[in-house]
């Protein structure tokens, strides 16, 4: 069944859908009273174990809930750096009532109660604490834990210019809390839809321009749709229309986005830095190269930032609520540096450290989550960033919306705009067409740095700024001469190597090209030809390297000639000097599998074990016998960093005695060299070979590693 919620007030719709969904919560609650009563009051930021085994029936039971269509589009799921009205906490706290009375002084605060019971508790509680009465009110609602980020509503704005609730299936056996969006979407007058999706709030993020972040929890949540049907679910609810799924660096706890990064802006993302000793270190490095690498919504990378936690401290689990940002601390040496992290990332916002029952994976963010501001003066705007060619003027166009449905006051959109530091100007813009704003800015000297943003006020009495901050942290963009055909130049970051080594070349033609086109004489690139590729050489000689590097204003070549210079690699020789008694039979290394007869040495360079970076590869080694059988000892090594020879750290990968055969296994570092390079067997009786020895009884090997 699907209710069409556009053909209904927002208010009676609302109603209508949690009169039906309590109905089928009916059955829901007999199932949760299987639990233990014990087990229903102690319930866990993660699932009980109680609710593990009461999870699946949930689900499945909720299979037959009223769904609705999406919201009409196009859409806009509101960011939480965005402005809020009001915040949605519950009583009792699980946040300390100080941190009440900031953000009363701010916004709304609404609290969920069962009861006038609990109402009077909590009244009590926040006149004692200092919080201000007049900016709160109480919603009377059954509920089953404090978590609100989790189970609490999302917002949108819809194509009819109103803010609506989006309500997923909240990811615990807890139908209370689950229920909570519909209750707030009546509290509120607004319309809710449902979206069939199993997922958490503290799993989720979004910068407010279509691009959102949760981990592959949400994968592991919603089988019963591919990731192409998850994702579309998210766009026709949300308007998202790029979805990062991501690995979790702290493992498999809880594996909530919050817990390692925030959205701090539109291209600002904050992650978490852990010591090096970590077992998650690389993790946490992996993630945010992933994000810096990204494009955002404004069309740059996204600026990331860190904030160090060596002890398990849930800094990304904070708060941000208009111009504050209230900091989770626990009281270690790590939190003035948090502070301070967030201070150089979001100049102009005061941040506060909280203190408070926090835990490495619940902290402020999952225990409290805005309200949006149903009125606010939305302002989208595509920044001019980075380095742009000089011009007569800068043509700034940005959409002002009132959601309030008040008019934008006339003059009060406005361009405030400084050069290099100096003095802020201001400039009027023009309104175009419907939405539609436009101003400049005047033509700079090269070389300036302009910094601006814009500002405009309705007659709601809201203002907007673009940046949201304003002055104290502005759009920022350089001033370049008139646009030039690039001078096309290069280096290589060596232009020596050896057989199966990579070149990086890093470009440094001038006047900004915007492509580039590469040629490799006797080289394949391993990076794609890119501005700045790296090329794996695999024949001796020497090479020519061209580029062509262009722009919108032409282009330009560079040929060097004999630049590459690749010399083959000449390995120390090994052997054993009788092979009557014992010798090599067989060499099983991943994909090699060679059986050979007695010999002092071979040569079997032709024959190649393709290894990968990271991935482990398993060796089996078996000794031919004449007569008595012996204790053999046996040793690999690989030239990993391709420099002829086996004495680098890690290049022995496999060290062992037996006698008719030895096993084990081996994985190639991520630090290896791309491409082919030296493996070397070597078996010798009565003790470990070396790499460079002859020695009496036993054999030697060598093979090809191709390295992937």
């Amino acid at each position: 069944m699907l209710l069409r919620h556009e053909l209904l007030p927002g208010k009676i719709t609302g109603l209508l859908k949690k009169s039906v969904k309590m109905m089928s919560m009916f059955c829901l609650l007999l199932l949760l009273l299987t639990i233990p009563l014990s087990s229903q009051k102690k319930l866990t930021h993660q699932m009980t174990e109680e609710e593990k085994a009461l999870m699946p029936a949930y689900l499945e039971s909720l299979r037959g809930r009223l769904l609705t269509a999406p919201p009409l589009a196009p859409l806009r799921n509101i960011a939480e750096f965005e402005q809020m009205e009001g915040v949605l906490i519950a009583y009792p706290l699980g946040i300390p009532v100080s941190l009440v009375a900031e953000m009363s002084e701010d916004v709304m605060v609404t609290t969920i109660v069962a009861n006038s019971s609990s109402e009077n508790q909590a009244r009590s509680q926040y006149s004692s604490g200092g919080v201000n009465m007049a900016n709160c009110n109480f919603l009377y609602a059954p509920y089953d834990s404090y978590w609100t980020r989790d189970y609490g509503p999302w917002f949108v704005m819809d194509g009819n210019r109103s803010i609506g609730i989006i309500d997923f299936i909240y990811n615990r056996p807890r139908p209370n809390d689950d229920n909570i969006p519909a209750e707030m979407a009546a509290f509120l007058g607004l319309t809710s839809y449902d979206m069939s999706l199993v997922h958490a709030g503290g799993n989720y993020m979004t910068d407010a321009w279509g691009i959102s972040v949760s981990t592959d929890l949400v994968w592991e949540e919603n089988t019963n749709y591919t990731h192409a049907q998850i994702d579309q679910m998210m766009y026709d609810y949300l308007g998202v229309h790029t979805y990062h799924v991501t690995s979790d660096p702290l493992g498999e706890y809880i594996k909530h986005v919050d817990c390692w990064g925030k959205y701090l802006d539109v291209d600002k993302i904050l992650i978490t830095r852990v010591p090096q000793s970590n077992s998650q270190y690389d993790e946490f490095e992996a993630m945010a190269q992933y994000f810096a690498n990204l494009t955002t919504g404004y069309g740059n990378n996204y600026q990331v930032y860190r904030v160090y936690a060596s002890n398990g401290e849930p800094y990304t689990n904070s708060l941000i609520l208009n111009k504050h940002v209230f900091v989770p601390i626990k009281g270690t040496s790590n939190d003035s540096a948090a502070i301070t992290s967030y201070e150089t990332a979001m100049p102009g916002y005061e941040v506060i450290g909280v203190s408070g029952s926090w835990q490495t994976t619940d902290a402020v963010h999952c225990r409290v989550i805005g309200i949006a501001d149903r009125g606010m003066l939305y302002i989208k705007h595509s920044p001019l960033l980075g380095e742009k060619p000089q011009e007569d003027y800068y043509e700034i166009s940005a959409e002002i919306v009132p959601y309030s449905g008040m008019p934008v006051i006339t003059d009060s959109a406005k361009i405030y705009y400084q050069v290099d530091g100096g003095s802020y100007y201001v400039v009027n813009m023009n309104n175009v067409s419907g939405d539609t704003y436009n101003g400049s800015i005047p033509g700079q000297a090269a070389g300036s740095e302009i910094a601006y943003y814009i500002h405009a006020e309705d007659t709601s009495g809201r203002t907007g700024e673009h940046p949201y901050i304003g002055a104290p942290d502005p759009h920022v963009f350089t001033v370049s001469g008139p646009l030039q055909p690039p001078v096309a130049n290069f280096i290589a970051s060596t232009t020596s190597i050896t057989v199966g080594g990579s070149v990086t070349f890093t470009d440094q033609s001038t006047n900004s090209p915007t492509s580039w086109t590469w040629t490799f004489e006797g080289g394949t690139p391993s990076t794609g030809t890119t501005q700045n590729p790296s090329v794996t050489y695999n024949t001796a000689g020497t090479f020519d390297v061209s580029l062509t590097a262009a722009n919108a204003a032409g282009s330009d070549s560079e040929t060097k000639t004999d630049y590459i210079t690749v010399t083959s690699v000449t390995y120390c020789a090994s052997q054993g000097n009788s092979q009557a008694n014992e010798w090599i039979s067989r060499v099983r290394v991943a994909n090699l599998d060679n059986s050979s007869g007695a010999s002092k040495y071979s040569n079997f360079t032709s024959i190649i074990a393709n290894l990968t970076r990271g991935t482990s590869a398993s060796v089996t080694l078996n000794t031919g016998y004449s007569g008595t059988v012996y204790r053999e000892y046996w040793r690999t090594w690989i030239d990993y960093n391709h420099d002829g020879d086996f004495a680098d750290s890690g290049e022995q990968v496999l060290s062992k005695y037996g006698k008719t055969s030895v096993t084990g296994s081996f994985t190639p570092p991520t630090s290896a060299l791309t491409g082919t390079t030296r493996m070397r067997v070597s078996m010798k009786y009565g003790s470990y070979p070396t790499s460079c020895e002859s020695f009496s009884y036993g054999e030697v090997e060598d093979y090809t590693a191709n390295i992937q």
